[in-house]
Order: structure tokens, then C-alpha cells, then sequence
């Protein structure tokens, strides 16, 4: 053979991966900083692997373990599969965290997730908006890619409540906020009333956004008076204090 070290690696990484994801899909659940999440075969090649490979939310969830604190209050935009308002009930209490997701679909799996590991966060199944009202919601295969956008020819669209987000805000009197809107946090900034919000973990969408629109949502929290650590930050999943 010409190049047996390559060939060799390459199949001894596919034998890994294969049986990886032999042992993976013969469990029920898998377990992020102690949060049970259930391994639904509904879900799309995307999210599968990336919670059988461990960086589902990986980011996130090392800035709130060294960030969130007792005494907070956390607001999140994005539910997903609610493995983050999960981790934050079982860390700070169920009745301190507020959680919406625009995607009805959802719903059914994000109270899995609470189910499994006994907490019971607020979920509010809306998008939140300058004003009360209803919106079209695009639903993709890959859930997290799921907006007010469409992003492929695949996509369906439901109307959805809206609620607003600064009555919601000066209701609940939040000091963390989580967001993961899939490039929604342009338009969100645009009006947004941040109130008593002391810290921000945000995953922007530069790609969706473009660059002008992403550095409007960095001017906004920089104007806000929101400082990023860039110590824990990333590329795309950030977090921000004042």
C-alpha cells in the first residue's frame, strides 16, 4: 500500500466512531453536568450526534457552571431541549428560572427533560417580541435552526403567540439572561429593555446575521454597559457582565 499509516488511522477512526455510536444508541439517556437527556430516534442526524458526542450545548454549560450564582434570576430565549433551564433548576431552584420556546413541536421533549431530572422551570411556549400578537415560525429538521426566518426549502410554518419581551422582563425582574434565537437577537436588540440584567450568554449567529447586523448586537451590549469575558468566550457562544 502506498499509504498504510493514513489508511490505517482512517480505519481506526471509523471503527471508533462506529463503535462509539454502537454504545451510545444502545442507551436510554446520556448525562451533561448531570442532566439526563433522552435519546429520541425523531431527532435529526445533526442533533444526534451532536449530543452522542458530547458538544450539544458544550459551551453553555462550562460558563454556567463557573458563572451562575445563587442569588440569580435567569431568563432564557431558546428552550431547545431544555437541557440548560434544566441544569439551571436543578442548581439555583425551579422557581428561578423562566424559560420560552417559540417551536410548539418542542414542547413534548422539553418536559422529558424536566421529567428526568425532576425539576419543574416556568416554559413558556411563545416568541417574545416588541409587541403582544402572533407570528409565523419556520420549522426545520434541525430544530436549532428553527426561526422567523426560513432557512431551507424544507421548512414548515406555524403561527405562534407572541408576547413581549420587555413586559416579560420588568414581570420577572431577571439578572441572567440566556439567548439562542437563531440570529433573532438583531431584531430583539433593537428594541430591548435590559432593566436589572447583570449577565448575558448569548450565542450570536454570524453567519445568519452578516457582519454589519453582528456588530450592531455587540455595540448594543457594549452601550448597554455589558463588558465580554473573553477568558470563557468563544467565537459564537459568549458571555457578558456589567
Amino acid at each position: 500500500m502506498e499509504y498504510p499509516f493514513l489508511e490505517k488511522s482512517l480505519f481506526g477512526r471509523i471503527k471508533q466512531r462506529i463503535r462509539l455510536e454502537y454504545q451510545v444508541f444502545r442507551q436510554e439517556t446520556l448525562e451533561f453536568e448531570k442532566v439526563k437527556i433522552r435519546l429520541n430516534k425523531g431527532l435529526s442526524k445533526k442533533i444526534y450526534k451532536a449530543l452522542c458526542y458530547g458538544y450539544y450545548e458544550f459551551e453553555e454549560l462550562q460558563i454556567l457552571r463557573k458563572y451562575l450564582s445563587k442569588d440569580d434570576l435567569v431568563f432564557e430565549l431558546g428552550t431547545g431541549l431544555g437541557l440548560i433551564s434544566a441544569y439551571c433548576s436543578r442548581s439555583i431552584g425551579s422557581e428561578k428560572v423562566f424559560t420560552y420556546e417559540a417551536n410548539p413541536f418542542m414542547k413534548k421533549l422539553i418536559n422529558d427533560t424536566y421529567w428526568l431530572n425532576n425539576v419543574n422551570p416556568q416554559l413558556d411556549i411563545c416568541l417574545l417580541g416588541e409587541n403582544t400578537g402572533e407570528a409565523v415560525f419556520f420549522i426545520e429538521e434541525d430544530f436549532w435552526i428553527s426561526s422567523t426566518v426560513q432557512h431551507t426549502t424544507g421548512a414548515r410554518s406555524v403561527k405562534i403567540p407572541v408576547k413581549s419581551f420587555n413586559r416579560e422582563i420588568y414581570r420577572i425582574n431577571p439578572t441572567f439572561l440566556i439567548l439562542d434565537i437563531e440570529g433573532g437577537e438583531y431584531e430583539l436588540f433593537q428594541f430591548a429593555d435590559f432593566h436589572d440584567i447583570r449577565k448575558i450568554l448569548i450565542e450570536i449567529h454570524d453567519d445568519i446575521l452578516g457582519l454589519e447586523k453582528t456588530r450592531f448586537v455587540l455595540n448594543t451590549l457594549i452601550t448597554q454597559g455589558f463588558r465580554i469575558n473573553e477568558e470563557i468566550s468563544s467565537k459564537n457562544v459568549s458571555f457578558w457582565q456589567r
